[in-house]
């Protein structure tokens, strides 16, 4: 990969005179209600409605000067080989491609499966558990039987 020298300066010149331009716009927006030539609770003054739209004006442009300087230094960085392009996404072969409905089929019943069997386990050791249950009561009847006799 071929590598190019690029000169950050224009970049930051770029950053910077957009910042400046959007705190500009902020303070136009802002600056009838800080200096005080707007009154509180009234329509507002043709003056407030001058700076407000323009201050808005100039902050939206603002900013996209600011996107558009932060894009172009980006692709700087990108040729010069300082920020990794972004690695393109392959296309998946057709074998290797199985439908989402026949996956999640599959997973439901390696669900299925699974919980059937850990039921069945289930119900064998209660059955295994009651037998020696009624064997231990079947013992203990024939020896109270016995003590009876």
């Amino acid at each position: 990969m071929e590598t190019k020298q690029i000169s950050l300066g224009k970049h930051f010149w770029g950053l910077g005179v957009s910042i400046i331009t959007l705190l500009v716009g902020g303070w136009l927006m802002v600056a009838p209600y800080a200096l005080g030539f707007q009154p509180y609770g009234v329509k507002w003054v043709a003056e407030t409605q001058n700076d407000f739209w323009t201050g808005l004006a100039v902050a939206i442009l603002s900013l996209l000067s600011l996107a558009l300087v932060a894009a172009s230094l980006t692709s700087d960085l990108r040729t010069a080989g300082v920020i990794q392009a972004r690695p393109k996404t392959q296309p998946m072969p057709e074998a290797e491609k199985v439908p989402v409905q026949a996956a999640r089929e599959d997973d439901f019943e390696r669900a299925m499966t699974k919980l059937a069997a850990i039921l069945a386990d289930d119900l064998a050791e209660k059955r295994h558990g009651q037998s020696e249950q009624q064997a231990a009561g079947e013992t203990q009847m024939n020896s109270n039987a016995r003590r009876q006799a």
